[in-house]
Formats: structure tokens, sequence, C-alpha cells
């Protein structure tokens, strides 16, 4: 989860509030993921931050790119540009997306295998780790080759070590005993 907190959380739930009234928390929150992704890239934020582009030259800009986006959304915009804090956009959809997995009842989930696992494995973790936990689950994969084989989840303050790895590790504790 998102630190609560700064400007970006606040900003996100300013815009969650409206989003939850009027029903649209997904669509903006998919949005925002957009835009997050494309300022999530440096080359990008700076070209964006350049003083001689207006406002508007911004936002069409990133309209182009990211695609498009509600009023709503594009007020939100508009005022982190006026502002000069549209580099905290990716905060702010990470912010976002929390606060949707919590009112859903979702807990974030990040798994790190030891190769990238097909969309069947992923399928599989999930439901795993939805049974496991005994509520819903979103996961976010990473990959570690270092792990050699297994996974690692982390959920909240749970961590779930099955891999190759740390039994390996064990092992050798015992052998050395």
């Amino acid at each position: 989860m998102a630190v609560r907190g700064g400007p970006a959380a606040r900003y996100a739930d300013a815009l969650f509030s409206i989003a939850r009234e009027r029903n649209t928390a997904d669509a903006w929150g998919a949005e925002l993921q957009r835009l997050g992704a494309v300022l999530g890239d440096p080359d990008t934020l700076h070209l964006l931050g350049a003083p001689g582009l207006s406002v508007k030259q911004k936002q069409q800009a990133l309209a182009t790119i990211a695609g498009p986006f509600s009023r709503e959304v594009g007020s939100m915009l508009t005022i982190l540009i006026e502002r000069k804090r549209i580099d905290q956009i990716p905060a702010l959809a990470e912010a976002f997306a929390d606060l949707t997995r919590e009112a859903k009842g979702i807990e974030l989930a990040d798994v790190t295998t030891a190769v990238a696992l097909s969309d069947a494995d992923q399928r599989g973790v999930s439901q795993w780790l939805t049974r496991y936990l005994g509520h819903a689950v979103e996961v976010r994969y990473h990959v570690d080759p270092d792990l050699i084989g297994g996974l690692v989840a982390r959920v909240g303050d749970q961590l779930i070590d099955a891999s190759i790895r740390t039994r390996l590790d064990t092992l050798r504790k015992i052998l050395r005993r």
C-alpha cells in the first residue's frame, strides 16, 4: 500500500470521494494508471515539465500519449500542472488504486518468482492466495532468478516464503549443525 499522507494522497482522497459518489472509481482509476505509467518515464516527465509549454499544451500532449480521460481527471490534471506537481501523478494513481482496493476489500500481494509465470500459472497463484488468505487479492508479479524456484508472496505485513533458495538455506543450516 502506498504511503498515506503527502500531496498525492490528499489529491487521491479528494478525487476518490467524488468517484465513489458517481460510481466511477474503476474508470477513473484506469485513467490515472495510464497517466501514471506515462509520467513514470523520467524523459516524458522532464519534457512535460518544460516551462515553455502551456497548461493546455501539456494536457493535450498527455491526452495524445495516454489516451482520453474524463473531465474530472482532466481537471485534476490541470490543477497539478498549474501547481507544478505533475510529478505527483504516478503516486496519485497508486494512492487512488489503494483506495479502490480498500473500498472493495481487496488486498495487494506482491509475488516474486524465479521465472515469469504463464497466465494460467498466475491465475493459479492468485486463486491459491485468495483461498489461503480468505479474501480477494490483487497480485503484482515480479521475477528474481536468485529464488531458483518457488515463490515469495508479500501481502500486507505477511510474508509467505516458498522459495527453493530459502529451503536450501534452511538445509544448509541444518547440515552445519
